[in-house]
């Protein structure tokens, strides 16, 4: 059970769907909420493919690269760690200006890098390696679910509330993604 809660929650901190609140309802030429719902859901799907794939492959992957799971495990913290101070300092996932409107806007860049990215790829493999392929997928469709629905309701609630206080929640995503990324590389260090 508490693999479990460490998974879920290392999978949400590694999403960070507050973070992924202001470049969504900064997105230029957004049509409707409809429009929106629909895209960040098609969005969601495409993520959870890609980081349950990443889980089910992360024993295969590792040994093909003949790379150790505490190894990898300090990398994905490492890979966490840009991150964590993006959302630490801007309170958003994405830097202004890479949210542009297109025909594929639903794969790239919402579903991926902004949902499944540097940070949430690595962890996916690393949680993967480290509590095994079933645990991490249901954390993972888990905090997918959950982002979704708050990517969804905070984009209602940004527009009543500021966007100061969706900032203050996207950087309080990074302090969580930050502890998350030095847990990974403390328990690699105890696992070596």
């Amino acid at each position: 059970m508490i693999s479990l809660t460490v998974a879920t929650l290392g999978m949400l901190a590694s999403i960070a769907p507050f973070g992924a609140i202001p470049p969504l309802v900064a997105r230029p030429g957004s049509a409707g909420p409809a429009s929106s719902r629909r895209l960040l859901w098609s969005a969601c799907a495409v993520a959870l493919a890609i980081l349950c794939g990443s889980a089910l492959v992360a024993d295969r992957v590792l040994d093909a690269l003949n790379v150790s799971s505490p190894t990898f495990q300090m990398a994905a913290g490492a890979l966490a760690a840009p991150h964590a101070a993006r959302l630490l300092l801007t309170g958003s996932g994405m830097p202004p200006g890479r949210m542009q409107g297109n025909a594929l806007e639903w794969i790239v860049p919402v579903a991926t890098p902004l949902l499944a990215g540097p940070a949430s790829v690595p962890i996916a493999v690393s949680y993967g390696a480290r509590f095994g392929e079933g645990t991490t997928i249901v954390a993972t469709v888990f905090a997918v679910a959950v982002s979704g629905s708050l990517v969804t309701a905070g984009a209602r609630f940004q527009d009543r509330a500021g966007h100061g206080v969706i900032s203050i929640l996207g950087r309080l995503s990074g302090v969580v993604l930050a502890v998350v990324a030095l847990e990974l590389a403390i328990d690699s260090t105890r696992s070596i």
